[in-house]
């Protein structure tokens, strides 16, 4: 075992004496400095604090915003003109999430989900409203499969692989039906 990894062991040993009182407070701190060699990133605390409530926050935005994306798309009389900003909006920040929150593996993924989503739903509803044909929503939907398709044999998710075959499958089955 390095010396990095002993010190971290060292560390969160000193850490959990501290939260549950074996040892004054006073001497925790100066350990944990002592130890740590004054850099409070190794420190576990307020970070970590920080960490879990933008977690919390994560998990309640991506558990809203599915619902609140077909609210605002199908159930308002808002224009259309405002109706893409917002989703934009709701698109950066899932993406946002999946990128900032990596080591939170659930978080990370289904924020990636739902951003593909959402910008499947904003690119359908922008096609529907330029264009009235089915046919080009059919393209808008194919070309979303095939862009899935690359990015889980790209990234290794099979999820997005599956969804992209899967999406293509029913897609092609629908529209030919």
């Amino acid at each position: 075992m390095d010396a990095q990894t002993k010190r971290k062991i060292i560390i969160n040993e000193i850490s959990y004496w501290k939260q549950s009182r074996l040892l004054p407070e006073a001497y925790c701190n100066f350990l944990l400095t002592l130890y740590s060699e004054g850099n409070q990133e190794l420190v576990p605390g307020k970070t970590q604090k920080l960490t879990r409530l933008l977690s919390i926050f994560s998990y309640i935005y991506i558990a809203l915003v599915l619902p609140l994306a077909f609210l605002v798309i199908y159930f308002t009389e808002k224009n259309f003109v405002l109706q893409i900003p917002i989703f934009i909006f709701l698109i950066i920040v899932a993406i946002g999430i999946s990128v900032f929150m990596k080591n939170d593996r659930y978080l990370h993924h289904f924020s990636a989900i739902i951003g593909a989503l959402l910008f499947l739903l904003l690119s359908v509803k922008v096609t529907e409203l330029f264009f009235s044909e089915p046919f080009f929503i059919f393209v808008t939907v194919v070309i979303h499969c095939f862009f899935w398709l690359f990015v889980g044999l790209k990234t290794s998710r099979k999820y997005f692989s599956a969804a992209g075959v899967i999406g293509f499958l029913i897609t092609i089955i629908a529209f030919f039906k």
